[in-house]
């Protein structure tokens, strides 16, 4: 299970907003939850990207899978072109 899986099974919810985590409700986060985020943070930051790119792929209907293929590719080198894409997804949803 990965740490986005084990924090929503927590009972948590995560949202993202550029590289901002949030994570609610907050108050209940336990001292070894926090330490177990802040170690975590690239990583669920990572997922919830990918989450969030792969569910705005899937509503848009692309399903050309080279064109997916280069879609990742891209995003995964290039900042601009992720952060863009992102942007695309926010609005989507």
């Amino acid at each position: 299970m990965n740490a986005v899986d084990k924090i929503r099974q927590a009972g948590f919810t995560l949202t993202l907003s550029g590289e901002s985590l949030s994570i609610k409700p907050r108050k209940r986060l336990s001292r070894t939850q926090t330490q177990y985020i802040k170690d975590n943070k690239a990583d669920i930051v990572k997922q919830l990207k990918t989450e969030k790119l792969s569910g705005w792929l899937e509503a848009i209907g692309e399903t050309c899978q080279e064109l997916i293929a280069e879609f990742w590719e891209q995003v995964s080198t290039d900042k601009e072109a992720e952060a863009y894409f992102l942007g695309r997804a926010d609005k989507y949803f």
